[in-house]
């Protein structure tokens, strides 16, 4: 595990998140050192104009490393819960493909869902989702083991 402290954010000068080529960086050293499998708990959501470059890295970094799983967050369906943020549907093409099409095996439903950027969307080889279920009192009491976007777990 590989956590990220206030030395850390200081020696970037606070900021926050770092600069995805960091990121990709971290990757390649987690993936040359032998790892057998690589999560990635962090959403990298949006391209940033003035980081295209560390934005491409990172994509195509993720490519290599066929044990590399990026995160995605899904929506939950029960209005009685919250989660993060639903988006337009146009954007889900590249989702399909990392779900399984299951009729036998439960899932939770869900609304919608978080996705990174279109470019490592594509690259990533493998997603998981790093949803839990918020109860109204802010409270996680549950986390669902899998999901159900439309057709796919």
């Amino acid at each position: 595990m590989i956590e990220i402290d206030d030395a850390t954010l200081a020696a970037y000068d606070g900021r926050w998140p770092l600069p995805r080529d960091a990121y990709a960086a971290m990757l390649v050293a987690l993936g040359d050192a032998g790892a057998q499998a690589i999560g990635v708990d962090l959403l990298f959501l949006g391209t940033d104009p003035e980081q295209s470059e560390a934005d491409l890295l990172l994509a195509t970094v993720s490519a290599w490393y066929p044990n590399l799983v990026h995160a995605v967050s899904f929506v939950p369906e029960d209005p009685g819960l919250h989660g993060g943020i639903a988006l337009a549907p146009g954007v889900l093409a590249g989702l399909g493909r990392h779900g399984v099409a299951s009729e036998h095996v439960p899932g939770a439903p869900v609304g919608g869902v978080t996705l990174p950027y279109p470019e490592l969307l594509d690259s990533a080889r493998a997603l998981a989702h790093v949803s839990v279920a918020v109860d109204r009192d802010g409270t996680v009491r549950r986390v669902p083991m899998f999901v159900r976007h439309g057709d796919r777990l």
